[in-house]
């Protein structure tokens, strides 16, 4: 089965209480996958993308310490099956002597030591056609609730009102930034109608 290089693009708190997502995106921006980990999954990647410095070594930095030490580098992470509403991944690691194991991880736990090896993340084609949606799509809805989210902020700034909407329509415009520019000229029309 073929591998589709990813890329983690966000980690976000999720909708669903007390659980983040992941969003691995392919080489060409095109595709797209959601994984929902942990708290302390998501923690310990964010304490690692933001090259934030822990005054001890947390788990994942001591495994790999020790995997390191032993020279058994880790050579990919693999996004392997979705089944059931869950991922599954295989971590493929390599000794010295070149002798590789595959072994079976969540992708959160898979994920995290790829992070500390830098290791590749692959996700299988069928993974991807199972699971998998169109990253342009996610990216505009992220586009659209911030937009709103704005929206709610300068409504309750009566002093910006109607006004400030139009400067920052035509600053979206001046910038060529038409998703942006659309979404507020809808805003101002509704706001000019009453609606």
């Amino acid at each position: 089965m073929k591998k589709i290089k990813m890329t983690i693009k966000d980690l976000r708190v999720s909708r669903i209480n007390l659980f983040y997502d992941i969003l691995l995106v392919d080489e060409d921006n095109n595709k797209a996958l959601s994984i929902s980990v942990g708290k302390y999954e998501a923690e310990n990647m964010a304490i690692f993308l933001d090259n934030l410095k822990t005054p001890r070594p947390l788990t994942y930095d001591s495994f790999c310490s020790v995997l390191k030490t032993y020279q058994i580098t880790l050579q990919e992470i693999v996004i392997s099956r979705f089944m059931d509403g869950n991922y599954y991944a295989v971590c493929v690691f390599v000794n010295e002597k070149g002798e590789k194991k595959e072994f079976d991880i969540r992708p959160s736990d898979a994920i995290n030591l790829a992070l500390r090896y830098n290791c590749p993340i692959y996700a299988l084609e069928n993974v991807i056609k199972d699971a998998g949606f169109e990253a342009q799509t996610y990216f505009d809805e992220q586009l659209k609730e911030q937009m709103q989210n704005e929206m709610e902020t300068l409504e309750n700034m009566s002093e910006f009102g109607i006004n400030m909407l139009k400067d920052l329509l035509n600053d979206a415009i001046e910038n060529e930034d038409y998703k942006r520019a659309s979404i507020l000229r809808d805003r101002i029309r509704k706001l000019e109608e009453g609606i």
